[in-house]
């Protein structure tokens, strides 16, 4: 439950866009949501401090812009319960305006749902978890403005976006030497992701299919312009109860056997791997949704839903892979160094973490 602030500048509001959520990785057990800040002149964002009873939980400089010139911001929050339960938080948001530092007070109750377990979309093997769940995940870090700013009267303050994939992975298939493609990787083809099998992860009726978008011809090159019609390729939204939809991105055009109102078992055949919408090589996207009551033929292709937690019965992690794992040319050619495949520990009940590479059966 998101409770109203206590505000010392009646022209700046802060709000969560969704509840707190307890995820599970391989790094550990977080409580996650996400802060924005709404301001109607230029401020400047020091620090939020988070307190849960007397102890600091959180302390954080970092903010991001919705864009360029924008007077909103949006923090993204990672705290470690060490596995005690946290049921309140004081969120005290610190800034400049008008040369005199300021604070405003959220009081936050933490009530989250259960993660869903759920089974894996792709074939056993090995592969890494590019942009998985974390504080300095790709997908995590990714608020998307879209629609109208609405008006939250709970917490008396505005929200101008969502965060529909804080709960992303990207899937990458691995083979055996540690490497991502065969040859140079410049085809499709050369890649041990590209054409795998894409499963249902759970059981749920089909909402939505996209099958009309080209692969990009070569990886880390875009062929068509991005828009928020085809930025996930052709893709599938299973509604898989609750309010809850798994979305399933990039796949091959032509290959999806299901179709819009189709009812679908845990395990089923969905398609086939590719490398269409906005990629940098052949790779499997999926996340957990809710979609907030809003129908999918209005959620500007799921952009107005909020990323939701799930787990994994378990996993074997051979570690994550170096910051310099994925690197480009200046002539746009990945140069990607085999990872090493050492010794793998069983991890379960949880999620990868940010381009860890795993083992699944």
């Amino acid at each position: 439950m998101l409770v109203s602030s206590i505000c010392f500048s009646q022209s700046v509001s802060v709000a969560l866009p969704h509840e707190p959520e307890v995820v599970r990785n391989s790094d550990g057990e977080w409580l996650v949501y996400d802060i924005q800040i709404v301001s109607e002149h230029q401020i400047q964002p020091i620090k939020s401090v988070i307190f849960n009873g007397n102890e600091v939980e959180f302390t954080e400089t970092g903010f991001q812009k919705f864009n360029k010139d924008s007077t909103a911001y949006v923090q993204y929050i990672w705290i470690k319960t060490k596995n005690k339960p946290i049921t309140e938080l004081i969120h005290k948001f610190y800034f400049i305006d008008k040369n005199a530092t300021k604070i405003i007070t959220k009081r936050i109750l933490v009530q989250p749902d259960a993660p869903k377990k759920i089974d894996w979309p792709i074939e056993a093997g090995k592969w890494i978890a590019a942009n998985a769940p974390g504080i300095r995940s790709e997908h995590t870090n990714t608020t998307v403005k879209v629609g109208d700013k609405t008006y939250d009267t709970i917490q008396k303050a505005w929200i101008l976006g969502h965060n529909n994939q804080r709960f992303a992975i990207d899937f990458v298939k691995m083979d055996n030497q540690g490497k991502l493609f065969a040859n140079d990787g410049s085809s499709n083809k050369d890649w041990f992701s590209y054409g795998s099998p894409i499963k249902a992860a759970t059981e749920g009726k089909v909402v939505k299919v996209i099958d009309s978008i080209e692969d990009n011809s070569i990886p880390g090159h875009i062929d068509y312009k991005i828009t928020k019609d085809n930025i996930g390729g052709n893709c599938i939204f299973i509604d898989i109860g609750n309010d809850k939809i798994a979305f399933y991105g990039h796949l091959q055009k032509g290959s999806i056997k299901v179709k819009e109102g189709d009812n679908v078992e845990k395990g089923q055949f969905l398609g086939l791997l590719g490398n269409s919408g906005q990629t940098t090589a052949p790779h499997l996207h999926f996340h957990l949704v809710t979609s907030n009551n809003i129908p999918i033929d209005y959620s500007i292709n799921g952009f107005m839903y909020e990323g939701i937690p799930y787990y994994f019965e378990s996993f074997d992690s051979y570690g994550k892979a170096d910051t310099n794992f994925w690197t480009e040319t200046s002539d746009g050619k990945s140069i990607i160094a085999p990872f090493h495949l050492g010794k793998a520990i069983k991890i379960p009940n949880a999620l990868p973490s940010n381009f860890e590479v795993i083992k699944i059966k």
